[in-house]
This record gives structure tokens, sequence and C-alpha cells, in this order.
């Protein structure tokens, strides 16, 4: 069957300020720089009115893939106020949307490389008038599930929340084991030296590690994890 779409991945939060932009940045510069042909796509923001532009998800992601600004998000998706995107739409008065309608407006420069969908928020966090980031990810049939998340207390709690809201949606839609994606989770500004990162990141090793979730801490790892599950879907 030919791909219409290139290898996607779809990166979700534990919640706000994780860090997704940031890691989806790295993982981008690091297969470009292996010859990985990498698109991005935020099918919509929000952000604190006066926000500079460089510090957009948008205009960061779209430095790190090298498309236009406008490619990696419509400017009709951006919401100058600081809250989920279908709020962000009321508040400033303009029209709310659908899943279905971030969906239709995505478009990928080609159907091959790897293409990063970055999610808002965390998992459950509204998208859209009728459906949360997670219910976006799915529907977007990725390859491979990026769960971002912070080293630092709490992210247990966090993670496995995250992951239950994951195998919960998936056995809800009854999604065949031919469209179920990777599921990567990725430990975000984690430092070798702290005993807090490093407990963390074992204990959710032996948890995930249960139900066949890998979880990273080092950018260059989940890199090659997901250029080797993209050569094997070739």
């Amino acid at each position: 069957m030919t791909r219409l779409n290139p290898f996607i991945v779809a990166v979700l939060g534990t919640g706000t300020e994780v860090g997704k932009t940031w890691v989806t940045c790295e993982l981008i510069r690091q297969m470009g720089s292996s010859g990985f042909p990498t698109f991005a796509r935020k099918p919509v923001q929000s952000f604190a009115e006066g926000t500079p532009d460089e510090e957009l998800d948008s205009l960061q992601l779209a430095s790190a893939s090298g498309e236009a600004h406008s490619k990696v998000c419509r400017p009709e998706r951006s919401y100058s106020a600081a809250m989920a995107p279908p709020f962000a739409a009321r508040l400033t008065g303009r029209p709310t949307f659908t899943v279905s309608e971030l969906l239709e407006e995505i478009t990928w420069p080609s159907s091959d490389g790897i293409g990063f969908l970055e999610t808002a928020g965390g998992c459950l966090s509204p998208i859209a008038e009728d459906g949360t980031s997670l219910d976006l990810a799915l529907l977007a049939q990725p390859e491979v599930l990026l769960l971002v998340a912070d080293a630092g207390l709490g992210t247990i709690n966090s993670v496995l929340l995250s992951i239950r809201a994951i195998q919960d949606e998936v056995a809800k839609r009854r999604m065949p084991s031919t469209r179920l994606p990777l599921v990567f989770a990725y430990l975000n500004r984690y430092e070798e030296a702290s005993p807090v990162h490093s407990t963390n990141f074992t204990f959710l090793g032996e948890k995930l590690g249960e139900c066949g979730i890998r979880i990273f801490k080092d950018s260059v790892a989940l890199s090659d994890s997901i250029k080797q599950a993209a050569g094997n879907s070739r």
C-alpha cells in the first residue's frame, strides 16, 4: 500500500511546559543532520499576548525543520491567549474548530521522511471544541506516540496517568493491532547527578517495560530508535 503521509511521530506531553517543542526541535535537528528528511506540524497554538515571535512554538519548529512558519502552523490557527486553544479562540472572539478540521488542514510536503506532529498541553488537554490532544494524535494514525515528561518530582504520577489515558483511549477505539503505534516516553531535562531523576527513570523503566513501552533520557538514543522504527516500516 502506498504511504500518503510520512512516518508520523505524534508528540504529546504530560502537561504544559514540559518541553515538547524543545525535544521535537532536538530530534528534528539530529535526524536532519544524519540525512533523514524531517517535517514539523503544529496544528494549533495559543500563547500569552505579547509573546515574541522567536518564542512561538511554530517559529522554533520551523527554524529546526527549515520550513516556512506558515507551513508548520497556519496563521489563522495561532491564538494570543494563554489557555487551551479552543478556549483561546472563544476569548479572542474567533470561531472555534473541531479535531477533524485541524487534521484536514495538515499537509505534508512528502510521503518520505519523518513528520513530527506536536500537540498542545497535556494528553487530555482540549485541543479543539470536540476533542483532546490525545484524540487528535490517535486520529492522525501515527507510527509513534512520543510522551514528553519532566524528569523531576511528580513525574511518576503524571507519566503513569498519561500512559493509562493512552491505553484506555486505544482500547475504547478498538484499534486494530496493525494500526497500534509504538509508544515511547522521554524524560526531559534529565540530570545524571540527580538522585530524583535517576530513581524516576529506573522506576518508570520497570513499570513501563511491563507493557512494552520504552523510556528514554537521552535524545540521541531516542532519535536512533525513531529512525530504526521508520526504517523498519518501509
